[in-house]
C-alpha cells in the first residue's frame, strides 16, 4: 500500500490536438472520470508537432495524436481509432453534392488550414504536391472554432476528420477520390516510469479502444 502511494500523483497530464478534442476526447475523459473521480485529467491542446516536444520534455504523459508517421521504435502506442481527413465546404458550395474530389478539381479553392505543426498540414501539402500543386492557404488559424466558422459561412474550405465534420450541419465533408486514412493512437515515452494513476489511464485507453473498434 505504501508503495502504491508513492507511485501516485492524482493528476495525468494529456495532449490533445483540437480536432481530437472535439471528437474523441469527450466521451474518453467522461468515462474516465467516471470509473476514477479521485484522479485529475488535464488536457492541453496544441498540434502534434509541439505535443510530441512536450511528450520528449516529459510535460505530458500522454498524447492523442495522428500516428500514421511514427514509427513503433519511437513511442509507444496504442491504436484507439480510425478516421478519414475529407474535404469541407458550405452545404451552397457548388461541390457540396459531388461524392468525392481530386486535387485538381479543389487545387484553387481558397483555404483555411491549422497552423504549421499539425500533421494535417503536413498531409494536405503532401497531397497537393503529389500532383506538383500547392494548397491556396489564405488564412492560417490555431482554433477549430475559428475553422468551422469560415467554412460553414462559406469564406473559405477546409479539411477536417469525417467524425467531425457529419456533427456540423452547416458543413458537407467530401472524401478524396484516394482517400486519406488518420490512425489515431494513444502515446508515451518508451521506458517512462509509470504512475500508477497512468497506470489506470492506459487501462481504461485499452478499454475505450476496444469499445471503439
Amino acid at each position: 500500500m505504501m508503495c502504491d502511494m508513492g507511485n501516485r500523483r492524482n493528476r495525468i497530464n494529456l495532449g490533445v490536438p483540437p480536432m481530437i478534442g472535439t471528437f474523441l476526447f469527450p466521451d474518453m475523459y467522461t468515462g474516465f472520470k467516471q470509473q476514477y473521480p479521485e484522479i485529475q485529467l488535464n488536457s492541453l491542446e496544441s498540434g502534434t508537432k509541439g505535443l510530441l516536444e512536450m511528450l520528449d520534455q516529459n510535460e505530458l504523459d500522454f498524447a492523442i495524436v495522428p500516428s500514421n508517421h511514427l514509427s513503433p521504435d519511437e513511442y509507444c502506442m496504442l491504436e484507439l481509432t480510425r478516421t478519414e481527413t475529407v474535404f469541407c465546404v458550405s452545404r451552397d458550395h457548388p461541390l457540396a453534392g459531388a461524392d468525392a474530389v481530386s486535387v485538381p478539381m479543389i487545387q484553387d479553392e481558397p483555404l483555411i488550414m491549422f497552423n504549421d505543426g499539425f500533421y494535417q498540414n503536413e498531409v494536405i501539402k503532401m497531397r497537393y504536391a503529389a500532383y506538383g500543386k500547392s494548397p491556396n492557404i489564405l488564412h492560417y488559424s490555431g482554433q477549430f472554432y475559428t475553422i468551422k466558422q469560415f467554412i460553414a459561412k462559406g469564406i473559405m474550405a477546409g479539411f477536417m476528420f469525417r467524425d467531425i465534420a457529419c456533427t456540423v450541419p452547416e458543413i458537407v465533408g467530401i472524401g478524396l477520390d484516394d482517400p486519406i486514412r488518420i490512425k489515431i493512437s494513444l502515446i508515451w515515452k518508451k521506458n517512462q516510469h509509470m504512475f500508477s494513476d497512468s497506470a489506470k489511464f492506459l487501462k481504461y485507453a485499452n478499454e475505450f479502444a476496444k469499445r471503439s473498434s
